[in-house]
């Protein structure tokens, strides 16, 4: 028995000095981040709906009709040199504050307590990415954190004219905007 104790233990010490991998963030249809237009195509079994670019380098491709929790709402694919790194949705169909109370409650379910989010991050992404603004004020941010890989922003916009849009993003957590169109220079 003591044998067996003390060859366990070289193997408990490596467990503990290399932690597990943690599994990279899949969304419910098997999307994962870095995936490019054709396989999410294949995942979501028809063409987008919407193809359009976003800037250089960047690409939007939409999804209508999805089922967000209890909403239908738009899935925009959002891929930097055709590989995935963000996932937008938006044209929610209800927008009210207690909507994004629901969705907040179903978030914080899965994923705990809610981080601060301060708004400024969400305009300066959507800018980066999009080269566009949001079309009014973010009045309302929240993150979580899901794994080393996935941040999910929900946010609330209300427009010029006090209209409300909801908003929710994955953003892959190792995606640096800033870098989008540069070249890879590894190994050169």
């Amino acid at each position: 028995m003591r044998k067996a104790l003390l060859g366990l233990l070289p193997v408990m010490l490596m467990m503990l000095a290399f932690p597990a991998l943690a599994e990279p963030y899949t969304f419910s249809n098997g999307a994962q981040w870095g995936m490019s237009k054709a396989e999410i195509a294949e995942i979501e079994k028809a063409e987008p709906d919407d193809d359009e670019p976003c800037r250089e380098h960047v690409q939007g491709i939409g999804y209508r009709n999805q089922t967000v929790s209890k909403y239908i709402a738009e899935r925009v694919y959002v891929l930097a040199d055709d590989e995935l790194f963000s996932v937008w949705y938006g044209n929610f169909s209800s927008d009210e504050d207690k909507d994004l109370k629901y969705l907040q409650g179903a978030l914080t379910s899965l994923y705990g307590e809610a981080a601060a989010l301060p708004p400024e991050n969400v305009v300066k992404f959507v800018a980066d990415v999009a080269d566009s603004d949001l079309g009014g004020e973010v009045t309302f941010s929240s993150q979580w954190t899901v794994g080393d890989d996935t941040n999910i922003w929900l946010f609330n916009v209300t427009s010029d004219s006090d209209e409300n849009d909801i908003f929710l993003f994955y953003v892959d957590a190792n995606f640096d905007e800033s870098q989008i169109g540069i070249y890879n220079t590894t190994g050169l």
